[in-house]
């Protein structure tokens, strides 16, 4: 007899969205879960998303590198600026985009600078 995951979700309030194991989930427009066995690539990956997977991978490792005070810092600038989004986040988006024009108004706002990220 087949297991009804949604309905185990929906009773002990998970929102599951991804992959979970060997089953992927996620929220239809009615706002029902679905769910169905992960199914595996057909393809291997393209070149350019082997590059932007190591431009992912470069961002998480200089993040890793970073003291506890300099990521403490990126956290904290996502907070006093009320973005939704992590220091993380941010960090991963300044590796990447370079955009350090973006940051300025960041720093004014919190009140404090941060670590520029190396480009990747």
């Amino acid at each position: 007899m087949p297991h009804d995951f949604t309905k185990y979700a929906k009773y002990h309030s998970l929102g599951i969205q991804g992959d979970l194991g060997p089953i992927t989930f996620y929220t239809d427009q009615r706002g029902q879960t679905v769910w169905y066995l992960r199914a595996p690539p057909l393809n291997p990956p393209t070149p350019i998303q082997l590059v932007i997977r190591g431009r992912f991978e470069q961002a998480a490792a200089n993040w890793r590198a970073l003291t506890t005070a300099q990521r403490n810092e990126w956290l904290s600038l996502a907070d006093e600026c009320n973005l939704g989004i992590t220091g993380y986040d941010l960090w991963t988006y300044f590796s990447i985009a370079h955009n350090f024009e973006g940051l300025t108004p960041l720093e004014l706002r919190a009140g404090f600078t941060v670590a520029r990220p190396p480009q990747v």
